[in-house]
């Protein structure tokens, strides 16, 4: 079936390494996202996986949010709120919107 849990719409944050050393405040941010709309983990994977380095001083994570089941405008709407809802402690941007149609990965963890 082509609407399944391998189709999933996925954002990518940069935030810079001093302003959430551990990630605890996008965690925050996104968990304040998940109970508002009562999602689950079925509903909203968040992921910590990249590290880059702009230059010599300056450090970022790349943060990344899988949102399954929720629709175009929904996935759209959520990632607008968590860039808002970030505060000038957080400066966050999001560098990558995708709609992930199947990703062989996760179709063969979820088998």
């Amino acid at each position: 079936m082509f609407w399944n849990q391998t189709n999933y719409f996925e954002f990518h944050y940069d935030i810079p390494l001093e302003k959430d050393r551990k990630g605890e405040k996008f965690k925050k941010l996104v968990n304040t996202c998940r109970t508002k709309y009562r999602f689950n983990l079925d509903n909203l994977d968040l992921l910590r996986i990249q590290f880059k380095q702009i230059n010599e001083n300056n450090f970022h994570f790349i943060n990344i949010i899988r949102l399954f089941n929720v629709g175009r405008e929904r996935a759209f709407l959520i990632n607008n709120e968590i860039i808002n809802y970030s505060t000038s402690n957080l400066p966050l941007s999001s560098i990558k919107q995708t709609f992930t149609v199947y990703d062989k990965d996760l179709h063969s963890n979820n088998s």
